[in-house]
């Protein structure tokens, strides 16, 4: 039920006056949640789509990539990675071998969310990166959608 998961609890910084200074204004709000999604999820698509010499090794990355999840919640943006859930033995990695692969893959998304997400804003972060036991689920309940999270690794993280 749990899954050992990299967790990373990232806080945007100056969000309370963005908020502030821009709650009327439907343009930038829609700008911020694109640049979110682009720096995100966008990210994790172009970084699937880089290819190498190895067609093993870049599935072996694609399919990493892919199990990588993002959470928007105001101010704060949670990125999980279920490691327990990879194939460890699939590509004839150690598991030490595979948790090294995937902390790369991980830290070098993270580093290039920051640097994207700042680089457009001028805003900076603050947070945390843990590996923890950690669970969610997303469930519809007449009509709206839930998420439930239970995690030491986010609570280390935040």
């Amino acid at each position: 039920m749990l899954d050992e998961s990299i967790i990373s609890f990232i806080d945007i910084l100056g969000y309370k006056n963005l908020v502030n200074e821009h709650c009327n204004d439907t343009d930038i709000i829609r700008s911020l949640e694109d640049l979110l999604r682009k720096s995100s999820v966008g990210l994790i698509e172009k970084l699937k789509q880089i290819s190498s010499e190895e067609t093993s090794v870049e599935e072996y990355y694609q399919n990493v990539l892919s199990m990588v999840t993002v959470r928007y919640i105001s101010d704060s943006v949670l990125f999980t990675l279920p490691i327990s859930k990879i194939d460890f033995f699939r590509h004839s990695f150690t598991i030490e071998d595979t948790i090294a692969h995937c902390a790369h893959l991980y830290f070098g998304l993270i580093a290039n969310f920051c640097t994207l997400f700042i680089s457009k804003t001028g805003l900076v972060f603050r947070g945390g990166i843990s590996k923890g036991p950690h669970y969610e689920s997303a469930f519809n309940s007449n009509g709206t959608h839930n998420l439930f999270i239970f995690s030491k690794a986010y609570i280390d993280a935040y």
